[in-house]
């Protein structure tokens, strides 16, 4: 906003650049959380309405490229960047058929050794969570 308005005079140029970016967010904003309902594995009716129900053409565009190649795509800056669609997509259980090649010239021998520490924290803090309706119902108690 500040850097199209930057003072009193408001130039209708600018307002149709600050709307159209902003239309852009909203966008972004709006198919991060469809696909949160649409990509589930869920099996109550609720659930399932929402993964039959069709996705607008850029969350389809989206989820087609991470399915098909295993790339991001975006229109530019984004509130939910790569590293917040990976989580999702990851974790709703999005899982790319193929690789990005280009990963294959950024060698890092680390990285299965990084894999393998972060898989054992993310089991060590499973293991010490409450079940989520054992947790809820300790919530109700209080």
């Amino acid at each position: 906003l500040l850097a199209l308005f930057p003072d009193r005079h408001c130039s209708p140029l600018a307002a149709r650049e600050y709307n159209r970016l902003t239309e852009l967010e909203y966008v972004g904003i709006r198919d991060f959380l469809i696909f949160h309902y649409h990509h589930n594995r869920r099996a109550e009716p609720m659930w399932q309405h929402c993964a039959a129900m069709p996705v607008p053409d850029s969350l389809a565009y989206k989820m087609d490229h991470f399915r098909t190649l295993g790339r991001l795509v975006s229109v530019g800056p984004e509130l939910f960047q790569n590293n917040n669609w990976l989580a999702v997509m990851l974790g709703q259980g999005l899982i790319p058929r193929h690789h990005d090649p280009l990963i294959a010239m950024q060698p890092n021998p680390d990285a299965a050794r990084f894999m393998g520490s972060l898989k054992q924290a993310m089991a060590e803090a499973v293991a010490i969570m409450p079940d989520h309706g054992d947790y809820l119902n300790r919530l109700l108690a209080n």
